[in-house]
């Protein structure tokens, strides 16, 4: 397991659900094992799922379901960095065809609130 991870959180069974989305838009992702819980937790109950780890842009991520209460803002999010004009356009529709919505200055906020920011490397 790496040693540094990226971890957002979602509300109840949506971290599946994301990583999938995530892994189809985004270059070198998968989504890889997702795991049940052992005890009964307010964000899961014994059997259901409570993280999946997932790879986008070759990062390591564990999708975690807590529920409703833990919301992601603007003040965390993602800058990716691409290297044409056909991958930025096919992360930034894929982001706002997916029930996501455009914001200024090249950021997208998925469907789960995350925000991301469409950057193509400079020449």
């Amino acid at each position: 397991m790496p040693k540094l991870m990226t971890r957002p959180l979602f509300d109840r069974g949506r971290a599946s659900e994301a990583a999938e989305f995530y892994a189809s838009v985004f270059p070198d992702g998968h989504v890889g094992k997702a795991r049940a819980s052992s005890v009964d937790l307010p964000a899961a109950k014994v059997g259901e799922e409570l993280l999946v780890e997932f790879t986008v842009l070759g990062r390591a991520c564990v999708g975690l379901n807590v529920g409703p209460e833990f919301n992601p803002d603007e003040a965390a999010g993602f800058m990716v960095v691409t290297e044409t004009r056909e991958e930025t356009d096919r992360c930034w529709d894929g982001i706002v065809g997916n029930s996501g919505r455009e914001s200024a200055g090249g950021w997208r906020n998925d469907r789960w609130g995350f925000s991301r920011q469409i950057t193509p490397r400079a020449a």
